[in-house]
């Protein structure tokens, strides 16, 4: 049997449903919203691999690799962001 904590169930829902919102309303509102709903699947991912497996994903070596990934999507994202922002007002 699987021993989930309630806040470890909450993140996965919460991080599922950012990732399905933002890859479903990317088509409709703006395309670095893909890029962003692979951040938040990634961190779906995540989540859920540390809930349901013995190994400690927010410690050691994964622990680096964790931050790693999310400051080079996060990263991405801000470039894209910027980059936008200074072709609209030009």
């Amino acid at each position: 049997m699987l021993d989930i904590q309630v806040t470890d169930m909450i993140y996965i829902g919460l991080w599922g449903l950012l990732a399905l919102f933002c890859i479903i309303s990317a088509h409709r509102f703006h395309p670095i919203l893909y890029l962003m709903g692979g951040f938040f699947a990634f961190l779906f991912g995540w989540y859920l691999v540390n809930a349901v497996t013995d190994l400690n994903l927010f410690a050691g070596v994964y622990s680096i690799v964790f931050r790693s990934v999310a400051c080079g999507f996060l990263l991405a994202i801000i470039l894209i962001y910027l980059k936008i922002r200074k072709n609209r007002t030009q």
